[in-house]
């Protein structure tokens, strides 16, 4: 539903900013009762405007999280996210594109980190396991300080005497890793164990 159709059905009525590219719901907007509507791109002096009038609008509600920064925070994580499906290697002057659901793990050592694939590849990248962290779909756990391991590609879990878990990955390669201390509580609890 969009944003009129949303308001129509709640019980009580918050108060509103429409941000939308369009200018021709500029009228119905007000109509809602809304307090502002701002056209993107929003230009900062613009913006501060509407802060500033929302504050004006209700003084009685005094929120400290209630400024600029903030409100652009909230517009910013409102855009969609454009979610990749895959990681390009560069290979001399090509570039391969390595699929997620072919990826069995990576693996960083010293200043590199590798992509292993279900079908025993392996290829230099240039991120970080942090930076894969942030960008790769949750099925991609960190098992280790070096290891990153795509869940839907694990075929067993043991316990090792240490307490941490021998995880054997579903590759050509037949690969097992051994989970870190600090990463295993958070291994057991993606597998409900």
């Amino acid at each position: 539903m969009n944003g009129f159709e949303m308001l129509k059905n709640l019980s009580h009525m918050p108060m509103v900013i429409f941000s939308t590219a369009y200018d021709q719901f500029a009228i119905k907007a007000f109509e809602q009762n809304s307090i502002d509507y701002l056209l993107k791109p929003i230009e900062q002096s613009r913006l501060d405007i509407t802060v500033n009038k929302l504050k004006q609008f209700n003084k009685t509600v005094s929120s400290p999280t209630l400024d600029v920064n903030n409100l652009l925070s909230l517009i910013d994580s409102l855009k969609p996210k454009k979610e990749i499906t895959a990681i390009p290697v560069k290979i001399g002057d090509r570039i391969v594109i390595v699929n997620f659901t072919e990826i069995s793990y990576f693996e960083a050592k010293e200043k590199y980190v590798f992509i292993y694939t279900t079908q025993g590849k392996k290829y230099l990248i240039d991120d970080s396991l942090n930076t894969l962290e942030e960008k790769l779909p949750a099925y991609f756990i960190r098992i280790h300080r070096a290891y990153m391991i795509n869940k839907n590609k694990v075929k067993e879990l043991r316990k090792s005497f240490k307490g941490n878990l021998v995880v054997y990955m579903d590759d050509a390669n037949q690969t097992k890793l051994t989970s870190g201390v600090t990463h295993t509580a958070e291994l057991k609890d993606k597998f409900g164990l």
